[in-house]
C-alpha cells in the first residue's frame, strides 16, 4: 500500500530515459489526452484568465517550461487568439523529440518559438511562465529553485499545473491505465506521478521556504493550479 503522507522519489521511466522514440511519442499523445479529458488544460486556463492583463494591445510573451508535445501551448494560443490577445509563446524543453512533436502540433500558429535546453540555462525574461505536469519530476531543492527562477524571469507572474497526491487519484489512474491500451510508459509513470505529486500543505511549505506568495487552487480531476501574480 502506497504511503500518501509524503512524496515518493522513485524515478519514472521517462526520467530514466528507458524508452525509444516511437514509444515516447505515443506517451506524449497519451499525456495530451489525459490533460484534455481529465481537466489538466482547464486548470491552466482558469489560472491564466485571472492574471491576464486587460490591455490587449501589448504583445504577451508566454513561456511554457517542459512543453512536451506542445498541447498546453496549443490550448493557450487558441484561447488567447479567440479573445483577440496579441501573443507569442516559447516552448522550453531539453528533449529534441518533444520539441519536434510540439512543432508539428503548432503549425497553424505564428509567433511560436522553442528553446531546446534545460530551463536553468534560460536567461530570457517573459511576461508569463507556465508549466504542466513538470514539478513532480523535481525534488524539494529543485522545486525551490524553479519557483525562484520563474519568479525572477516573469514580469506578470507564473502558473504551475500539477497533480494532487491522493489515494483516489492514484487508484483511479492505475485502474484506467490497466483497462485501456496505454503504453508501458503510461502504465508505470501515470500512477507513480501521483505518488510524486503534492498536497496543498506541500505548496504552502514551498511558498514559505521561498518567500513567494502562491495562490493554490484545487481543480477537477485532482489537479492543483499554483499561481503567483505580480501585477
Amino acid at each position: 500500500m502506497p504511503d500518501f503522507s509524503k512524496r515518493s522519489y522513485e524515478k519514472e521511466l521517462m526520467d530514466l530515459g528507458q524508452f525509444n522514440q516511437k514509444d515516447f511519442r505515443k506517451n506524449l499523445l497519451e499525456l495530451k489526452l489525459t490533460n484534455q479529458y481529465l481537466g489538466g488544460h482547464k486548470a491552466t486556463l482558469k489560472a491564466l484568465k485571472k492574471i491576464l492583463p486587460k490591455d490587449k494591445n501589448k504583445v504577451i510573451h508566454i513561456a511554457d517550461v517542459a512543453c512536451g508535445g506542445g498541447d498546453a501551448m496549443l490550448v493557450m494560443l487558441r484561447y488567447l487568439k479567440s479573445k483577440e490577445y496579441k501573443v507569442k509563446i516559447t516552448g522550453i524543453d531539453l528533449n529534441p523529440v518533444c520539441i519536434n512533436y510540439a512543432k508539428e502540433t503548432l503549425t497553424e500558429f505564428e509567433g511560436v518559438s522553442f528553446i531546446e535546453k534545460p530551463y536553468q540555462l534560460v536567461n530570457e525574461d517573459f511576461d508569463i511562465i507556465t508549466c504542466s505536469l513538470f514539478t513532480h519530476h523535481l525534488n524539494e531543492e529543485q522545486i525551490q529553485h524553479y519557483l525562484t527562477w520563474a519568479n525572477k524571469h516573469s514580469s506578470i507572474g507564473f502558473i504551475i499545473n500539477d497533480l494532487h497526491r491522493h489515494p483516489l487519484a492514484y487508484w483511479s489512474i492505475k485502474f484506467i491505465s490497466q483497462i485501456f491500451p496505454f503504453s508501458y510508459l503510461y502504465k508505470n509513470d501515470a500512477p507513480l506521478s501521483v505518488l510524486r505529486s503534492f498536497t496543498k500543505e506541500d505548496w504552502l511549505n514551498y511558498a514559505q521556504q521561498t518567500s513567494i506568495a502562491l495562490n493554490i487552487k484545487w481543480n477537477w480531476a485532482f489537479r492543483y493550479s499554483v499561481c503567483h501574480q505580480k501585477i
